[in-house]
């Protein structure tokens, strides 16, 4: 289950980047740190995050540490 998981976060994240060319009036953030802060992310903190979800997401399927990488996992998604 480990290993399917990681693969999809691995296919998941490539969709994301077009909503950084989206106007501030279509943005309503879910839960995370954008929604906090209240603005409109940049596409530089958009791709920051995605390679970092695919770096935990590599980082679990290969399972080494694999509470750790779960951690890093959750709270880069918490992030987006």
């Amino acid at each position: 289950m480990r290993i399917a998981y990681a693969f999809i976060l691995m296919v998941a994240p490539v969709t994301v980047g077009w909503t950084t060319r989206l106007p501030d009036e279509f943005y309503d953030p879910g839960p995370g740190l954008p929604a906090l802060i209240g603005i409109r992310p940049s596409s530089g903190y958009v791709t920051t995050l995605i390679v970092v979800h695919y770096a935990t997401a590599v980082w679990l399927l290969v399972g080494w540490r694999t509470r750790t990488a779960s951690a890093a996992v959750v709270i880069v998604g918490l992030l987006e």
